[in-house]
């Protein structure tokens, strides 16, 4: 997989719930199931956090974002 199949791939599964607010992201159980490196999986949550999707922070990875439901919405249109 490359960096947009990956964001891809991850953006869809935060939209349908798949992957849920407040999930942290671990980096190590995606780098195995998908199939890519550390490096390539923090490019994408970089990506993903410059359109609202995760949160990043120090020491503690990556978190899907918790939406409103006026953010569903949206994103939904």
């Amino acid at each position: 997989m490359n960096g947009d199949q990956v964001y891809a791939e991850m953006e869809r599964q935060i939209i349908l719930g798949t992957l849920r607010p407040r999930e942290r992201l671990v980096e190590a159980e995606l780098t195995r199931k998908l199939g890519v490196s550390r490096t390539l999986l923090r490019e994408v949550f970089r990506r993903l956090e410059g359109v609202g999707l995760v949160t990043l922070s120090l020491n503690r990875g990556a978190v899907v974002r918790d939406f409103s439901p006026r953010e569903i919405e949206d994103l939904y249109l």
